[in-house]
């Protein structure tokens, strides 16, 4: 069977295509045979975001942001994961360790959660950001229990970082039935990505 691809697509550019940052804000448009690329370069506040070194994870018990709930601070791309059996911790160097901050009430009992504006969670069933784990950006998930896999009060650690949760569509069309199949990824661009903001790809 023969098949037409037809790509959008939200995604990285290499360096070369990238904007200076001290240039114009201004799209840069390439084509070559068979693709037609267009990029726009990011906004002022996109490029800010990336500077950032800490954030804030908003977790609840409850589904919908209810129930005892939180702002916890955390390192730009550190993972937050080392369970602490003690109570209270003095005797450790806190410079020296990462510290989990979802012990107490919030180890494996989280059903929302949602980042600042600007950074990308992946959240574990594991300590060591291992194990199971589901990946959503601002504003967050508002009930763990609709998403796959389901890790509904089971998180035990978590990472976030800046950057873009991208979703990469493809329609496949069998030429011969006229039937269209479509398939979505979604994937996470690191923060470079912030420097080229949109791409649209058509593939002929």
């Amino acid at each position: 069977m023969q098949f037409q691809i037809l790509a959008v697509a939200l995604g990285l550019t290499s360096v070369a295509m990238s904007a200076p940052a001290s240039s114009p804000a201004q799209g840069i448009e390439i084509r070559s045979a068979g693709a037609s690329i267009v990029q726009e370069a990011a906004s002022t506040e996109k490029r800010d975001v990336e500077k950032r070194d800490v954030g804030h994870l908003f977790v609840c018990t409850d589904a919908y942001f209810k129930g005892a709930c939180e702002n916890l601070q955390f390192t730009n791309g550190v993972c937050s994961k080392n369970s602490l059996d003690c109570d209270p911790c003095i005797t450790i160097e806190l410079a020296e360790i990462e510290i989990d901050n979802l012990f107490g009430i919030f180890q494996d009992s989280i059903s929302s959660a949602g980042p600042d504006q600007g950074f990308i969670c992946t959240v574990w069933a594991d300590h060591d950001c291992k194990g199971k784990s589901v990946t959503f950006p601002h504003p967050g998930i508002e009930d763990f229990n609709t998403v796959s896999p389901n890790i509904n009060d089971q998180i035990s650690s978590y990472r976030c970082r800046t950057g873009l949760l991208l979703k990469q569509k493809f329609q496949e069309r069998d030429v011969n039935s006229g039937y269209f199949s479509e398939l979505v990824k979604l994937y996470q661009a690191p923060a470079e990505s912030l420097s080229a903001q949109i791409i649209l790809l058509t593939l002929s």
